[in-house]
């Protein structure tokens, strides 16, 4: 008979079989630890080995030329990203022209784009991010990460940035809140 639950080794929690992955190897099939604490681990490995593991992928990748453009043209058709950015074009009218405003007015040196992110201060070339297209000038000059962390939700743009701003940090027990003073 097959087990329906089964105690984590790492949490100690009783959980259902269903929250375990499955183990061929295993007397019962499952892993000895839950998705959750699966994840968690594998999550703080990947952050410590970062180095390591990024450098044999480049090895990986320098090795192998042909695999690698055989796997990146695999899922590419010239027919279907027409398609989709045609679509994109139909569906997104007023981003592009807020976009294309944005730039133009950078090149014809009506608006100056400035070399610090406004969130977190970087020196670096940010984008423009509009918080309401209606106003195409009315921007927020942000470096690419926060521009990511901004559409993701993980902090808003009320007014001028103040002095210290939560921002959501990866931790190994998950996201919390951490205050930045800049």
């Amino acid at each position: 008979m097959k087990p329906t639950n089964k105690i984590c080794r790492s949490c100690g929690e009783l959980k259902d079989i269903d929250a375990y992955c499955k183990d061929s190897a295993s007397p019962d099939k499952h892993r000895h630890v839950c998705r959750e604490c699966a994840s968690i681990s594998n999550k703080a490995y990947r952050r410590s080995h970062h180095y390591e593991l990024h450098s044999k992928r480049s090895e990986r990748r320098r090795a192998n030329p042909e695999e690698n453009r055989r796997r990146k043209r695999a899922g590419y058709s010239p027919e279907k990203r027409k398609e989709y950015d045609r679509k994109y074009c139909a569906e997104n009218r007023e981003k592009r022209e807020a976009k294309n405003l944005v730039n133009n007015a950078i090149l014809r040196g009506a608006l100056v784009r400035p070399s610090r992110c406004e969130a977190c201060h970087e020196q670096i070339k940010p984008e423009a991010h509009h918080e309401n297209y209606e106003k195409p000038f009315d921007v927020i000059w942000l470096c690419s990460s926060c521009h990511k962390r901004r559409h993701a939700g993980h902090f808003s743009l009320i007014g001028t940035w103040p002095q210290t701003q939560t921002r959501r940090m990866n931790d190994d027990a998950g996201f919390h809140d951490r205050k930045l003073d800049r």
